[in-house]
């Protein structure tokens, strides 16, 4: 069974669509991501891909092996840099260093907690702030996690613009600590992506949702993860209410395969809105006949 390039342009009807029927299977039907031929495709696709990516690597130009433990020495020096005034101390046993004895010792939980609330009130009024490698991971995962929750907030206020800001940094500092590939990755795009909707930058969500797309349906089978479906479904949404019906139906019945593969059934939401759009893309062509008979 031949089917679609699996990096294609989301734009493209055809994205998951298979090119030859199956038996009894509609042409225009959307392929069932979770075939097990879908599943080989995709794998051997994904193997040669790699194999290109290390040809091109150039070898000659990677650093040695005492190159970069000489760098990571000089940044653990960096990190050890005593703070002058004590009373506002940081217990420099997190960064591997012991404290001066004539300064008071206090719990690790309580350095850290003081250290994670003096760090998130500058990143809160400065979000260029927060870049990845500055704080310890635990705690730069501790701050990012206030940050999506403040960005929710605005949301729901309304504050599209300000919200947006703060998932720009986010998305940033997540790429550089997690990797492109990383499903926080993915589910701070499908963040932006509604921001993007409700600002009004169609390309600029759909774009945002289709990366979020590219880098967790290759791990659909090993990692149920919902973010998905909820990628699938905003896609739908967005081409829907630019009155593209049958771009939303074929995105919002992906949505409803990783649903399915993942709870059992289909939620009541994304049934309710399949059964919408398909109502609006049959009143849609009953209106082109009557204006093409008119005509």
């Amino acid at each position: 069974m031949k089917m679609a390039h699996p990096t294609k342009n989301m734009n493209d009807k055809n994205y998951f669509q298979s090119k030859t029927s199956m038996a009894g299977a509609n042409l225009n039907s959307t392929v069932n991501i979770y075939d097990p031929l879908f599943e080989r495709y995709q794998r051997e696709y994904a193997r040669t891909i790699k194999e290109e990516r290390l040809k091109s690597i150039p070898w000659h130009n990677a650093p040695s092996r005492s190159q970069s433990d000489s760098k990571v020495v000089t940044n653990s020096s960096k990190a050890n840099i005593s703070v002058k005034n004590p009373k506002k101390i940081l217990s420099l046993r997190l960064f591997g260093k012991k404290p001066d004895k004539n300064i008071p010792t206090f719990t690790r939980e309580t350095h850290e907690s003081k250290f994670i609330g003096e760090s998130f009130d500058k990143i809160k009024e400065d979000p260029n702030k927060l870049v990845s490698g500055v704080y310890p991971p635990h705690i730069e995962a501790l701050i990012i996690r206030k940050m999506k929750n403040i960005s929710s907030d605005k949301a729901k206020q309304g504050l599209w613009k300000e919200s947006y800001f703060i998932l720009k940094n986010i998305l940033r500092c997540e790429k550089a600590s997690l990797g492109d590939d990383h499903p926080q990755v993915a589910n701070t795009l499908y963040h932006i992506g509604v921001a993007f909707n409700y600002l009004g930058d169609v390309d600029g969500a759909l774009s945002s949702l289709q990366e979020g797309i590219h880098i967790l349906f290759p791990k659909r089978y090993t990692d149920k993860n919902v973010d998905l479906a909820a990628l699938f479904y905003q896609c739908g949404v967005v081409k829907g209410q630019n009155g593209n019906y049958s771009a939303a139906l074929y995105h919002l019945h992906l949505a409803k395969q990783v649903e399915i593969h993942i709870f059992g059934s289909a939620t009541e939401k994304t049934r309710k809105t399949i059964a919408d759009y398909e109502y609006a893309k049959r009143a849609s062509q009953r209106s082109n006949r009557t204006r093409s008979r008119a005509a």
